[in-house]
């Protein structure tokens, strides 16, 4: 029996060979994290899942499971809508075509180092759908490549990243442009 709901695949199997279940993932996905659980009589295999076509089976391997959070908590979400105003009228930038990043020192106390908000232009993109699909494309991008900032920062900051082109570059070229630009807004700011 298998249930499929919200981005956790939970497989359940009654005395399976882990090999032959490794080939057959191998097929449709490729894992971020991977966990084993015994409950009585049942293995339950939990892990994280992102969709991908992989060419062979034997260029299928599992990724190693690590420390570090690649989360996107609701307390780093920017909400406030002053601090978004600031953001707009005394904040700084930093831009990687066709990323750009504005940031202040968080002028409100927050629980952690950082509050992101994403924003893509009605200008550029009239549909909604399209506007979604660049908002969760830079979503995943910042929570695959926070551990930059998180490791280097000192004081916290809001940042509010944009996306500001008609062009749709793919998901690859996006996220070297947040490596870049995540590097870039760490030297303006000295760390």
């Amino acid at each position: 029996m298998c249930v499929l709901t919200a981005g956790i695949f939970f497989a359940y199997f009654l005395d399976t060979n882990f090999t032959n279940l490794h080939e057959f993932f191998c097929w449709e996905i490729r894992t971020a994290s991977l966990r084993f659980v015994q409950i009585g009589e049942i293995r339950v295999i939990i892990f994280r899942w992102h969709y991908q076509k992989i060419e062979s089976k034997k260029t299928c391997t599992f990724a190693p499971m690590d420390q570090k959070s690649f989360t996107y908590p609701k307390q780093e979400k920017l909400k406030s809508r002053t601090t978004i105003g600031l953001l707009f009228t005394e904040g700084k930038s930093v831009s990687k075509y066709p990323l750009r990043l504005v940031y202040i020192p968080a002028p409100e106390p927050q629980e952690g180092m950082l509050q992101m908000g994403i924003s893509v232009s009605k200008k550029h993109f009239k549909r909604a759908t399209d506007r979604n699909y660049f908002k969760r494309v830079l979503r995943e991008t910042y929570r695959l490549n926070k551990h930059l900032l998180l490791d280097k920062l000192n004081k916290p900051y809001s940042i509010m990243f944009l996306y500001q082109t008609k062009d749709r570059l793919s998901y690859e070229d996006i996220n070297t442009k947040t490596i870049q630009i995540f590097e870039k807004f760490l030297v303006q700011e000295g760390l």
